[in-house]
């Protein structure tokens, strides 16, 4: 037990003397800081441009511009324009995806719009795609309370043929308005999805389980390395089965000093849900990404091939993996291959205990062909 500890020990110390190591530990939570700040800036995907006239337009106008532009976020950001012209020329040079021009007198219109449906706001766009339909379901869900209160004002009026108290319904239809989301979002197998049912969650977020995911796999290939450094080394050079056994603290530690990062970054965003099963399912995730790691170390005896499959697997995991896109949506044929990497296992088997299994079978296949490999090749030597 002394020996293992020792082992531990010096295999810590060796990793967190490499700058670069520590770097890459700190890098996880200090991205995620930076992502969970971007949400203020203005570098938006989908850029939007507002018009009213100034001087002339009533409160009800001024307020929803400033809802709107108090919206913007990283996805969309709602900007206002000194004048029509200029709204106009933004949209034809592509500076914004589309813009809105509102009338002086929004309110006026709001009570004309409750009886003749006609329309009030216009629209200016250089064409109609995916962005510009977004755009207006955040446009229509600002302009729905004032909308609706109109329209029952209206209602009212000519149902009783008198003009209602209007700070009575004013008041009562704050009282009986939310702007509490409609839908709760479950997974498959019933869990509650506390970070989709957080309306002030950041979605620039949602990626950062699969992101580390693939840094765990990277720092336990970074131990690969230097599990090949150290069976040419003489100081590391391991003879009795203890030994070995101590040797494979290179390959494990990078891996699990990942894994602690990864949880802790988990934890400052707000992600980790149930930390048992968090914590349940990156042991086996770690355990798989080992089992590949030594398969490697196997049949690819030479460290330049096993220099040249890092990018391969790291690679195919971000594009494969569900982790920014899912491709069984898009292309059902290549979803087929994500199966080779065990980020897909881990980021499914949150929600679904059957995919636990799955990279337990992982880990024993990846094992057992590295064993059986190992003991044909001497055979056959």
């Amino acid at each position: 037990m002394k020996k293992f500890r020792t082992c531990f020990i010096i295999y810590s110390k060796r990793l967190f003397l490499k700058p670069l190591f520590v770097f890459t530990l700190l890098l996880l939570p200090i991205s995620v800081l930076f992502l969970q700040n971007c949400q203020a800036k203005t570098d938006a995907v989908i850029q939007v441009a507002l018009y009213a006239p100034d001087k002339t337009s009533d409160p009800i106008t001024k307020k929803l511009l400033e809802e709107m532009i108090s919206l913007s976020n990283t996805a969309v950001t709602f900007y206002k324009t000194p004048s029509e012209q200029k709204l106009r020329q933004d949209v034809s040079d592509g500076k914004a995806a589309c813009g809105y021009i509102f009338p002086e007198n929004l309110e006026k219109n709001l009570k004309v719009y409750a009886d003749k449906k006609e329309p009030y706001i216009v629209a200016v766009r250089a064409e109609d795609d995916m962005r510009t339909r977004i755009v207006d379901e955040i446009v229509l869900s600002r302009l729905y309370h004032p909308v609706s209160f109109h329209i029952l004002s209206s209602f009212i009026e000519k149902k009783t043929k008198n003009t209602p108290d209007m700070e009575l319904l004013t008041e009562s239809f704050q009282k009986y308005s939310s702007d509490e989301l409609l839908f709760q979002f479950e997974y498959a197998n019933g869990d509650n999805n506390t970070f989709l049912n957080d309306s002030q969650a950041n979605y620039m977020l949602l990626p950062i389980r699969g992101v580390i995911s693939v840094m765990i796999l990277l720092s336990c290939m970074a131990g690969g390395l230097l599990w090949y450094s150290d069976a040419n080394n003489a100081l590391f050079s391991m003879d009795s089965r203890k030994r070995q056994l101590c040797s494979l603290f290179s390959l494990l530690l990078p891996g699990l000093y990942a894994s602690l990062a990864g949880l802790f970054t988990m934890k400052i965003t707000g992600i980790l849900e149930k930390p048992a099963n968090e914590l349940l399912s990156m042991l086996f995730f770690l355990s798989a990404s080992l089992s590949l790691i030594h398969f490697l170390h196997t049949v690819l005896p030479k460290k330049e091939l096993f220099l040249a499959a890092i990018p391969v697997i790291i690679i195919g995991s971000l594009l494969l993996c569900p982790i920014f896109i899912s491709l069984q949506t898009i292309a059902p044929a290549l979803s087929s291959f994500s199966c080779i990497f065990p980020s897909t296992w881990y980021l499914t088997s949150l929600h679904d205990k059957r995919d636990l299994l799955c990279l337990f079978l992982y880990s024993c296949i990846l094992f057992t062909a590295a064993f059986c490999y190992k003991k044909l090749f001497r055979h056959f030597r």
